[in-house]
């Protein structure tokens, strides 16, 4: 019957307790351990001790309540824990069973008496039952969890990539059960990823460092031409400035391999002002940039308009003095129109105007273009004075700001092509991790055009610094201001391109054995795999001072093809955010909205 009882109750518990599945019970199996305690204490008050211990020697006649009754000294048990400690002396009544407290007589009589029959194993059967359900459980969870690591590692060694073992330290490092080995083998397995990428970017650069040997010693050829030669010296400094974009990459690769890190570890220093075109004056606002630029224009117009003979502009500005109104008018109405008539009317005047005869007709007419462009440059900056610059670049430059860690965050993640999430995107770099030392400081650059609402596109410029040493410097440039684009999108869309632009690799040498930059995802994986390899191969157990060194000097053609068609890759990456600028834009102005960052 008691079998019964017990079965009937814990069968009932389980169910109630499976069915319910309350908050307060679901962490760590916590619901079903309290099940089997109630299951087990059932069973103690079943099967345990008796509530009651008599010692029949002790037996007597005793006045209780005026009447004599038969009893018994005893001791009622704590059935849960059947101790001396835990137990009250009493008075056994012999014929109805009834309690009465003990006297000191029988108190001293019981003194040293105390005993429990049965074998331990029934006295505390519930702890028992208990300890030994839930060693099992452990037992069987830690096995379990042994084997489903084992798994997981297996799944983290095919992948082979920092975000998978990663993902496997993190799940694995929480929880009462830890499987340590397996865990330093996976921190083993992340820390040669990460030495597989420096090697790699360190081939990179030592072949790029080829490249701009190979340039310079172009350069030194006395038969180019002035054209190759301005050609040749921008691809020169495309590639120096490539070189240091892979030593940047190489440093923070290096840097996150100490920290077991996936992030940027740069502090963003967006700076409030604007700078000229070159970035070697800075202005407080775009307002004061320009009437400084206006000045200087105005004096470079001055002297080139005495040369060819011709009255001061302001007088020849008077004479136009309706256009003028016309253009400013116009830009009110967000029309460039009037403004392009009234420079075309000065244009025709000064190239018909000139009445110097000390000039050679040759330099009259190169006098004549320089004064042309001057005046064309004065009055689009004149008119674009009037405008709310200042208001637009506050916003202009949150956004920017706002945008940048992202932008960021995608460029460099297009280097690491092999680092992807769960959902396929690249995840090499995930966040920012700003540390004491290392800054990124952005500044932005006036470029010479404006729009009717008052905002100026502008150029960026990127520095890192690591350890107050300068690692890289790059600058890009916006969107092309002919583009239609959304004047909302617009920060974003130039931010973007600079980004782009400025990270992208320079032009990639062709020859007879090139290799064909790949296709899809499974022709990029076996090209990564073999460039690691002819690494590996040539270069084997080399520091890293070494390897760059080997493969400056002595550089086999098949890694040089293969290493090509990597940076073909990633430029076509790069060229692709452009492609897609005005999309990835508006997803970026949805987050910066509902986060109600940069709106006003």
């Amino acid at each position: 019957m008691k079998i019964a009882v017990v079965a009937a109750i814990s069968l009932v518990s389980l169910i109630y307790l499976n069915r319910r599945r309350l908050r307060v019970f679901t962490n760590d199996g916590l619901r079903i351990y309290l099940g089997v305690a109630a299951i087990a204490i059932i069973a103690a008050l079943s099967f345990g001790p008796p509530e009651y211990i008599v010692f029949k020697p002790g037996g007597r006649m005793a006045e209780i309540n005026g009447n004599m009754k038969e009893v018994y000294p005893g001791w009622q048990l704590n059935r849960l824990l059947p101790m001396e400690s835990f137990a009250t002396p009493v008075l056994y009544g012999a014929r109805w069973g009834d309690i009465y407290p003990a006297t000191e007589a029988d108190k001293a009589v019981l003194q040293g008496a105390f005993q429990v029959p049965g074998s331990p194993v029934s006295r505390f059967i519930w702890i028992i039952l208990i300890l030994g359900i839930v060693a099992a459980d452990m037992v069987i969870r830690f096995l379990r969890r042994i084997l489903e690591a084992r798994q997981a590692l297996a799944s983290a060694r095919t992948r082979d990539t920092i975000n998978a073992y990663n993902s496997f330290i993190q799940r694995y490092r929480k929880g009462f059960f830890r499987p340590r080995s397996l865990l330093r083998k996976a921190e083993n397995g992340r820390s040669d990823v990460y030495e597989r990428y420096v090697r790699r970017t360190i081939a990179l650069k030592a072949i790029n460092e080829r490249q701009v040997q190979f340039t310079e010693q172009t350069l030194e050829n006395s038969n180019l031409t002035a054209t190759e030669q301005r050609e040749y010296k921008i691809l020169l400094e495309q590639r120096r400035g490539y070189s240091r974009v892979l030593k940047l990459l190489g440093e923070v690769l290096a840097h996150n391999r100490l920290k077991g890190a996936t992030s940027l570890p740069f502090q963003l220093d967006v700076s409030s002002g604007i700078y000229s075109d070159d970035f070697t004056q800075q202005y407080d606002t775009p307002l004061v940039l320009l009437e400084a630029t206006r000045d200087d224009l105005e004096q470079k117009l001055e002297r080139t308009m005495r040369l060819l003979g011709l009255p001061e502009f302001p007088a020849i500005l008077e004479q136009h003095r309706d256009q003028a109104a016309a253009a400013k008018a116009g830009l009110a109405r967000h029309s460039w129109a009037e403004y392009s008539q009234l420079a075309s009317s000065i244009r025709h005047q000064i190239e018909t105007g000139a009445q110097s005869s000390l000039l050679e007709p040759s330099e009259v007419k190169n006098l004549q273009s320089i004064a042309t462009m001057y005046a064309q440059q004065y009055l689009f900056v004149k008119l674009t004075c009037g405008l709310p610059v200042n208001r637009e670049f506050r916003q202009y430059q949150q956004r920017c700001a706002v945008a940048v860690e992202n932008l960021l965050l995608d460029v460099f993640n297009r280097f690491i092509p092999d680092e992807q999430d769960d959902q396929g995107e690249l995840a090499m770099f995930r966040d920012w991790s700003p540390t004491e030392k290392s800054v990124l400081r952005v500044d932005l650059a006036y470029t010479g055009s404006a729009f009717t609402s008052g905002l100026i596109p502008c150029k960026a410029r990127f520095t890192f610094i690591m350890d107050d040493q300068l690692v890289c410097e790059r600058a890009g440039r916006p969107a092309s201001a002919d583009e239609n684009i959304d004047i909302k999108k617009r920060p974003l869309v130039d931010m973007l391109y600079n980004c782009a632009i400025a990270f992208s690799p320079p032009p990639a040498p062709r020859s007879e054995n090139s290799v064909s930059p790949p296709q899809s995802e499974t022709a990029l994986r076996v090209l990564l795999e073999k460039l690691d390899d002819e690494i590996n191969e040539h270069a084997k157990d080399m520091a890293r001072d070494e390897l760059e060194n080997a493969l400056y000097e002595q550089l086999p053609d098949e890694l040089q093809e293969t290493v090509i068609a990597v940076n073909q890759y990633i430029e076509r990456q790069l060229d692709q955010m452009t492609d897609e600028a005005i999309e990835m834009a508006g997803t970026l102005l949805d987050l910066i909205l509902n986060s109600g960052a940069g709106d006003e």
